[in-house]
This record gives structure tokens, C-alpha cells and sequence, in this order.
């Protein structure tokens, strides 16, 4: 079964992808902050993570950064509700997430069902440690 590592520390989000995730299959374990996510990629193998952008901890797009650095081969999905969707420019957020190692990036609320979410995931795991970060897909 795949597994994901969700990182965000709204627990109604954490809940969400992870009940949704869940019920398409995935076996999830849920992480309230950077240093949890670390922890957990210290004990286990994922196959995808999924993460918050802005966490208490960690600075701005650290966590992208710092997760990627502890698993470079594990295709990351960076979410946010400011930087993605409400700052006045996401477009340039959106690219230096994916510099910094995040595969895609969403905006909250979450859009795509889950099971948009879980091709998705399907897709990433599909294209490897390189995965595609073009900016279109960031989107």
C-alpha cells in the first residue's frame, strides 16, 4: 500500500487528506509540524508527502526545503491558503517551492477531490525521485 506523510498543522486539514486519502488507499501517517515530519521520515519510507507551507517552527518555504533535504528521493506536494492563493504574488512562490524540492503546489481550501488528489499522489510516485517540476504542473 502507498504510503503519504501529511504535514500541516490545522488538525481539520490533517484530517481531511488523511481520512480522504485513506479511504483511496493510501496508508497516511498525519505530522502537526516540520520537526513531527521529520521524526516520522526518520522512522518510516514514504512515497509521497504532502505539506503545509506556512507551519509555526519553521520559516516561510523552510519546510519544503528541510523535508526535501530528509527525503530528496520523495516526490513533495507544498499546500498553502496565503502563499498560494492569497499573496499578491503566488506565481513566485509557486517557483521557488518547486526550487526548493516540492514536486507540485496547491492552493487551500483544496480544490481537487481526492481523488483528483490521489492520481495526483499516483502521478508522483509514478515519475521517481526527479518527478516533473515545471511550472505548469505547480499549479
Amino acid at each position: 500500500m502507498p504510503s503519504v506523510l501529511v504535514v500541516d498543522n490545522d488538525p481539520d486539514i490533517r484530517e481531511l487528506f488523511g481520512g480522504g486519502l485513506q479511504r483511496e488507499g493510501f496508508d497516511v501517517v498525519l505530522a502537526e509540524d516540520g520537526a513531527q515530519g521529520i521524526e516520522a521520515l526518520s522512522r518510516a519510507r514514504f512515497d509521497v508527502m504532502v505539506l503545509d507551507v506556512f507551519m509555526p517552527g519553521f520559516g516561510r518555504l523552510d519546510t519544503v526545503k528541510l523535508l526535501h533535504a530528509h527525503a530528496p528521493s520523495v516526490p513533495l506536494i507544498a499546500i498553502s491558503g496565503h502563499v498560494f492563493v492569497d499573496h499578491p504574488f503566488p506565481d513566485q512562490f509557486r517557483k521557488l517551492a518547486l526550487e526548493l524540492g516540492a514536486a507540485r503546489c496547491l492552493g487551500k481550501p483544496i480544490t481537487p477531490s481526492m481523488r483528483e488528489i490521489s492520481a495526483i499522489l499516483a502521478d508522483l510516485r509514478q515519475a521517481g525521485p526527479a518527478g516533473e517540476r515545471s511550472a505548469d504542473q505547480a499549479k
